[in-house]
């Protein structure tokens, strides 16, 4: 089985409708029902869960051990609870996968508002009102949800050094895992970003997959992929098989 890679996601900006068929399906294991949404991507019939999974395994947890979480916002999951957390005839999507959806919404720099959802980001603009009153602007923009796939800042957890794994950036940002490996890494981890600034002084650790120039820095709309973050648990959506 591959390692699990993580797909950090930025949300940007793009208000273009796209042809989708909306549907559901029901998990055979423990009877979870989810909305999902079926894209004509490439020529092909892609169709992605709409709704974090909140299959319950070993090394899968809610946010905060808030209970009431699950439904809304899913589970966060370990790399190695990931790998098999898909029911039967799904699957975790790929980096290339990831990538088409992205590139079918307006690409890097335009996907982040149609995929993201448009209430739960609120969080966002407390942050940019303390930000403010410190004399730094930072813009935030809300999703409209055209394409249906309501992707909500469900945050993660991290594991820092010896310190205890904690959980943070619920409102803020979303993280979801991919199924490819950075052969490079020992323990992989590839993040697509998806954060609701829309302008934000930020800079790619060193070794990041996909640095920005200062141009780039001043008009980018909030995608961003990061590279290696060992020991985190993030969301995942499954893709339907062929």
């Amino acid at each position: 089985m591959k390692n699990s890679i993580l797909l950090f996601v930025f949300l940007a900006i793009s208000s273009i409708t796209y042809s989708q068929t909306k549907d559901s399906m029901t998990d055979s294991r423990d009877g979870e029902i989810y909305e999902t949404v079926t894209y004509n991507i490439n020529g092909k019939q892609i169709t992605w869960m709409a709704q974090n999974l909140r299959y319950e395994t070993e090394g899968a947890s809610v946010y905060d051990n808030v209970s009431s979480y699950k439904k809304k916002l899913g589970l966060l999951y370990t790399s190695n609870a990931v790998n098999s957390s898909c029911p039967k005839g799904w699957h975790l999507p790929t980096v290339s996968e990831w990538e088409s959806l992205t590139a079918l919404f307006g690409g890097y720099y335009k996907a982040s508002k149609t995929l993201k959802s448009e209430r739960g980001w609120e969080w966002n603009e407390k942050l940019a009102e303390g930000l403010a009153r410190r004399g730094k602007v930072i813009t935030f923009e809300k999703g409209n949800n055209s394409s249906s796939f309501n992707a909500l800042p469900a945050g993660w957890n991290i594991k820092r050094g010896t310190a205890s794994p904690y959980y943070l950036d619920i409102g803020n940002l979303t993280v979801f895992w991919t199924l490819d490996k950075d052969d490079s890494k020992v323990n992989p981890s590839l993040l697509y970003r998806l954060l609701n600034r829309k302008t934000e002084q930020f800079k790619p650790a060193a070794g990041a997959r996909h640095q920005v120039s200062d141009k780039e820095q001043e008009i980018r709309d909030n995608y961003i992929r990061v590279g290696h973050i060992p020991n985190a648990k993030a969301s995942c959506r499954c893709v339907k098989n062929d």
